[in-house]
């Protein structure tokens, strides 16, 4: 029994599997066709495939007519069928439909320029229809008056699809604040632009980079948070309008499709090598007084890390020293030659340039030299003899200044001719 009950079961959980294997068709869910005829724009035109009587098939219209199916425009790619407003329909795609590649994108290429992408009116929809139906093989021997030249807009748009800037592909070098002004000579920048929503006029920020377009020109300007190799791709067209393309279908009758999707977008990209440059300046100070010390001709050598001299570097007037660009990295100065009445520094002195958001900012440093002083000794004598142990301790002496005494920093006036400098006092018989 037992035997009996387990066969029963195990016969039921592979008909159950079989049963989950079966694809059951899903319904695809209907839509239905709206055509809305617009007085004027009218057209005649012929075509394949034959009438049974073995003459061209022929279309007539003195109206323009909009197709849609629910709010969307569609357009009518077999001319030689029938539509009937109200007419019920299922979506496919249009692979499914349309077997030739090259024919889809060519369909596809005429709906996105000449309607898409323009401001949409009847003329826009009216000239893109009869361009569809041109392409599918068919003469027109009566178009609108405005045909012609809508039409050859959307060629050069067409043609202009597969192009990209003149400067694509190009690696440059850029100094951080440096601006490049890149001109495409080609003259399709400008779609690259709109197809990521880029304003002509406006400033972008992306990647440590600023950047903005106008005309067939892009500026782009490297700032210090960019990164050592950068890389900007663009698309002609947007993310939104890239994909497969779906068509409105009922056997016997006319296929339509928004034709609306692009499946094979034009790509270009720029490289950037940004090189990180900041600049240092030094200011010399007086040790005693932290007055900065205002003279020219100081000398600094700037050497890296690994003791590779870079430059060597000359106060001004004001007592400052400016270097030129220098990689970002870890330096360091020593100074070669001091100022008048001062000791030379021979320390090395490290720095970093790492934070720079414009070459015109310095890392500002400051490097201090001690004087050079002297010692001045008073020996009291008596008949031209040392006095000895004679007792004149306790004697006071003033010092004077022989003549104005400059501050060696700025060269102010310290002590002026004949002022006193200071009293000192004979201590075993001299005083310094």
């Amino acid at each position: 029994m037992k035997n009996y009950l387990k066969k029963i079961f195990i016969a039921c959980i592979c008909s159950l599997m079989a049963f989950s294997m079966i694809q059951i068709p899903v319904l695809a869910e209907m839509a239905t066709v709206n055509i809305q005829k617009i007085p004027g724009h009218g057209y005649r035109g012929t075509g394949t495939p034959l009438n049974s009587n073995g003459s061209m098939i022929e279309r007539f219209d003195a109206n323009a007519e909009i197709l849609t199916v629910g709010n969307t425009k569609v357009f009518c790619i077999e001319p030689w069928a029938t539509l009937t407003n109200g007419l019920s329909v299922t979506e496919d795609n249009l692979d499914n439909v349309l077997n030739d590649a090259m024919l889809r994108k060519d369909l596809s290429l005429i709906a996105y320029y000449g309607y898409w992408t323009t401001s949409q009116t009847v003329e826009d929809y009216q000239t893109t229809q009869i361009m569809i139906w041109e392409r599918r093989g068919w003469t027109f021997s009566q178009v609108p008056s405005y045909y012609a030249s809508k039409k050859a807009t959307v060629q050069d748009k067409i043609a202009n699809h597969a192009k990209m800037p003149s400067f694509s592909g190009q690696t440059l070098t850029i100094n951080v604040g440096e601006t490049i002004d890149l001109t495409d000579t080609n003259g399709v920048l400008s779609m690259y632009m709109k197809s990521h929503g880029y304003k002509m006029g406006t400033s972008y920020t992306e990647k440590g980079f600023n950047f903005y377009w106008w005309n067939d020109t892009l500026h782009m300007r490297a700032n210090a948070d960019a990164d050592e190799n950068s890389t900007f791709r663009f698309m002609n067209v947007p993310s939104a309008d890239q994909g497969t393309n779906i068509v409105y279908v009922n056997p016997g009758k006319q296929s339509t499709s928004p034709l609306r999707k692009i499946s094979d977008p034009s790509r270009f990209s720029i490289n950037f090598n940004v090189q990180k440059y900041g600049k240092i300046q030094i200011v010399k100070k007086d040790a005693q007084s932290q007055k900065i010390v205002e003279k020219a001709g100081i000398k600094y050598d700037i050497y890296k890390t690994d003791g590779t001299k870079v430059s060597t570097i000359e106060s001004n007037e004001q007592g400052i020293a400016q270097s030129g660009l220098l990689l970002f990295g870890n330096y360091y100065y020593v100074e070669t030659l001091a100022p008048e009445d001062y000791q030379i520094n021979s320390s090395q002195h490290p720095f970093t340039v790492n934070t720079s958001t414009n070459i015109q900012e310095f890392v500002d440093k400051e490097i201090v030299d001690e004087r050079v002083t002297g010692r001045s000794t008073l020996t009291k004598v008596i008949d031209g003899d040392k006095v000895g142990n004679a007792k004149i301790d306790g004697a006071v002496y003033g010092f004077y200044a022989r003549e104005n005494i400059l501050d060696p920093a700025d060269g102010s006036v310290v002590y002026e001719k004949d002022e006193e400098i200071g009293q000192y006092t004979i201590v075993n018989g001299t005083t310094t």
